[in-house]
């Protein structure tokens, strides 16, 4: 089928479409707790001719080495793996949508009061997960089981993983790396406002402790500052920050001002207002380019701590803790991935200007294997985590019908 053709059978499905999306966000899958929409989800898929396996987390090497002793209900939970075509030996498009959302807060300022209403009001279903990311989901489902309706098969083979915990650790997405083979693209749907992201920066969030001495402010020379010295830590790493700004060399970040950005979110210091602090801490994030790995700018970042300690000859090591991070990426304009998606996003009327992020998402975890990834999906991530959660049944099927497109015209 062209992609007219395909773009038209997809619109007939368009009640269909925000039924199913009005329906998964009335099942309430708050991080931790997916199991019900799961059921949903992969029921559907039977019912249409699917092929479905389901991966336990208590089954995975993550949880064999203990890595995910932090995660809730972890025996209550699991990724959905979907075939719409029965799998061969062919390489493997895996199109990735997480299946949890984060807490609605109260429901005040929702429509009807209620976060997990899924209510279709002109023209727009309402609710928490509406673009983040159950919206991208369904227009997935339905595009891709619109090319299976109509006889189309590529040569390669498609799984849909539906999966937990993105929201907190992204611990479903690692899970499903454990699979083989391992994919030879990804499509990962988190909202783009329905244009083509083809990078990201990654980040890397630490915890930074700093020990002093008090002393009466009166005669504050009398101890050690540690707010003063946690101050000294910024302003090095904000000069580092501003270094790796100035040689990131990537196109896909033209016309963003800071693609790497570096925000102490969280800063803390002293106990009473006559006293010299004698602790400091912050929370800070830390951009990293594409093809940067975690590991070595956290030993960078360890590094630049110890000099801004030597520098002062201060007398207690600092400390910096890592407690996330997650690699940038970026996949070249001429891949056969990127083409596909822009040629479908301009068959549908879309904008067809690939674009970068600078928030983490599970498509790090495939860029940073070196595997060719895209993320895409329907309404703007503003609308994310807020309670004026939506999203227009037009851009749902224009989304759906991008991704029939694109796999229908997809050269793996």
């Amino acid at each position: 089928m062209r992609g007219a053709e395909l773009a038209a059978a997809v619109a007939e499905r368009t009640d269909e479409a925000a039924d199913l999306l009005s329906r998964i966000i009335r099942c309430p899958s708050v991080t931790g707790y997916e199991d019900e929409v799961s059921g949903v989800l992969a029921e559907w898929c039977r019912s249409h001719g699917w092929t479905v396996e389901i991966q336990p987390l208590t089954g995975t090497e993550l949880h064999r080495r203990g890595e995910i002793a932090d995660e809730e209900r972890v025996e209550k939970r699991a990724n959905v793996l979907a075939y719409p075509w029965s799998p061969t030996r062919a390489p493997l498009l895996v199109v990735n949508g997480h299946i949890d959302v984060v807490p609605p807060g109260p429901s005040e300022g929702w429509k009807d009061d209620d976060p997990f209403s899924g209510s279709r009001v002109d023209g727009a279903v309402h609710g928490r997960g509406a673009v983040d990311t159950k919206g991208g989901i369904v227009a997935a489902l339905i595009g891709l089981d619109t090319l299976r309706r109509h006889g189309e098969r590529p040569p390669f083979d498609v799984a849909l993983h539906l999966v937990v915990g993105e929201e907190r650790s992204g611990v479903g997405t690692r899970a499903s790396l454990e699979l083989r083979p391992r994919p030879a693209a990804a499509i990962v749907l988190e909202a783009s406002d329905s244009r083509v992201v083809t990078a990201s920066s990654g980040l890397i969030q630490c915890e930074l402790a700093v020990d002093g001495a008090t002393a009466h402010t009166s005669s504050p020379w009398l101890g050690r500052d540690a707010f003063l010295h946690l101050l000294r830590m910024h302003a090095a790493l904000a000069a580092r920050s501003q270094k790796q700004n100035a040689g990131l060399d990537d196109p896909a970040f033209d016309g963003i001002p800071v693609p790497l950005p570096f925000v102490a979110g969280v800063v803390s210091a002293g106990t009473y207002r006559n006293a010299v602090p004698a602790h400091a801490e912050m929370s800070v994030r830390f951009g990293l380019a594409p093809g940067q790995k975690v590991a070595d700018a956290a030993a960078s970042l360890t590094d630049l701590v110890a000099s801004v300690d030597a520098g002062r000859e201060w007398p207690e090591p600092s400390r910096l803790q890592v407690v996330a991070g997650l690699a940038g990426w970026s996949t070249p304009p001429d891949s056969p991935l990127v083409r596909a998606m822009l040629g479908a996003v301009g068959q549908v009327g879309r904008d067809t200007a690939p674009r970068a992020l600078t928030a983490g998402s599970d498509a790090g975890f495939y860029g940073e294997l070196g595997i060719p990834t895209v993320l895409f999906g329907p309404g703007p991530m503003s609308l994310a985590h807020g309670p004026a959660e939506h999203l227009a049944e037009q851009e749902l099927i224009d989304a759906a019908a991008v991704i029939a497109v694109a796999v229908a015209g997809l050269e793996l």
